[in-house]
């Protein structure tokens, strides 16, 4: 839950595809408002190897133009060929980095190997703001060589509502510190 005090000045909502170098595709321009309030949440649940996670979000605007309501999801899932899993940490409640059982090459390790599949939608458009709406679907695997190296392979496919596709082959190269 969060609450936001424009007072009256513009702001604005947009999203890229989950390929995030591209541009964006769905946006309100200007919107007026004295107060934004946003509401969420967010579900992880995880049995092994296997995970699941979704988050909702709903951002409410209210001041002199009518109320706008504008709306995102995403829900994805995953699943550790080499029986890993994602460790969550409840004393701040995020998701910890994978650490494989074998590192690549170390005692003849191949690391962690996880295929991964994501949707997402995004609605902009509300009462005469017409900031498009947009679904994105993404596949991929991700090779955990060690707890700090990570590659992915990912394959995006965003649809722009009845403007136009975009698809993406990704691939990321992750060193975390």
């Amino acid at each position: 839950l969060s609450y936001r005090d424009p007072q009256g000045e513009a702001t604005t909502f947009s999203s890229r595809p989950e390929a995030h170098q591209a541009p964006v595709i769905v946006d309100t321009d200007d919107v007026f408002a004295d107060n934004v309030a946003r509401f969420g949440g967010e579900l992880v649940a995880q049995h092994g190897p296997v995970w699941f996670q979704g988050e909702f979000i709903d951002a409410l605007t209210d001041g002199e133009e009518p109320q706008r309501n504008f709306y995102g999801y995403y829900v994805q899932a995953g699943w550790f060929l080499t029986g890993e899993n994602r460790p969550y940490r409840r004393e701040n409640g995020t998701i910890d980095r994978v650490r494989p059982r074998h590192s690549f090459l170390v005692d003849g390790g191949l690391g962690a190997w996880e295929l991964a599949a994501r949707w997402s939608s995004i609605d902009l458009d509300s009462g005469a703001v017409r900031g498009g709406q947009a679904h994105d679907v993404t596949v991929g695997i991700n090779w955990y060589l060690n707890s700090m190296t990570r590659v992915s392979g990912n394959y995006v496919f965003r649809d722009r509502i009845g403007v136009r596709e975009m698809k993406a082959w990704l691939m990321p190269f992750s060193v975390y510190f």
